[in-house]
């Protein structure tokens, strides 16, 4: 072989010899991200806080809700013999859940015909006054729908409370949570009382 042409193929082999030990050693120390968890651990994690509860399930009224265990359900629609107080008002259901006595937390589920009427319009129309005004358009999202949230500070005569309003087709859903201000729920002291209502809001789905 020529010396003229076998030092260009020397230095070939060499400059390739370089690279490929430049891009050995950046593979080789290239820091390396911790393992995040994938969807389904996260959905898995999530669900296991609420893993002992319990389910409440109106089939009439296509929705279901998730409670502590504990919780006590009392179903005022069939309770109740004051039958006018629900036609009157178009209630459809009403269910009370309280978490024990000892402890002021308490949620309600209302459902009301709409009748045609517009949250709005609907409001108006009732002859009782909500303690908080509802806002004119959607604050919230319940379930995957638009809703509307309120919030009233308890006195020494009345609970604090949290209320959505959630219009769906010619009904209107209520979820309204009250609760003694400053108190935790008892038996979860991982929760705040917000931690717990959120909680127990993204549990709360329709089921047509």
């Amino acid at each position: 072989m020529r010396k003229g042409f076998a030092l260009p193929v020397i230095l070939v082999i060499v400059v390739v010899a370089v690279a490929a030990s430049i891009v050995y050693f950046l593979f080789r120390h290239k820091p390396t991200s911790p393992p995040q968890p994938s969807v389904s651990q996260a959905l898995f994690t999530q669900a296991d806080e609420t893993a002992d509860w319990k389910t409440y399930q109106s089939d009439k009224f296509s929705y279901k809700i998730r409670i502590p265990s504990e919780f006590t359900i009392i179903d005022r629609r069939s309770k109740d013999t004051n039958t006018d107080l629900f036609e009157n008002l178009g209630l459809l259901e009403w269910i009370e859940i309280f978490s024990g006595y000892t402890t002021q937390f308490q949620i309600d589920v209302a459902i009301y015909n709409l009748k045609g009427l517009s949250l709005q319009e609907w409001i108006s129309s009732q002859k009782f006054a909500t303690q908080a005004k509802v806002p004119e358009i959607p604050n919230a999202q319940v379930a995957g729908l638009q809703a509307y949230r309120t919030q009233q500070q308890g006195t020494k005569d009345s609970l604090a409370r949290i209320s959505y309003y959630i219009p769906k087709s010619d009904r209107l859903y209520v979820l309204l949570f009250e609760y003694e201000d400053g108190t935790v729920y008892k038996n979860f002291e991982k929760f705040t009382k917000f931690e717990l209502i959120d909680q127990i809001l993204s549990t709360f789905q329709f089921i047509d």
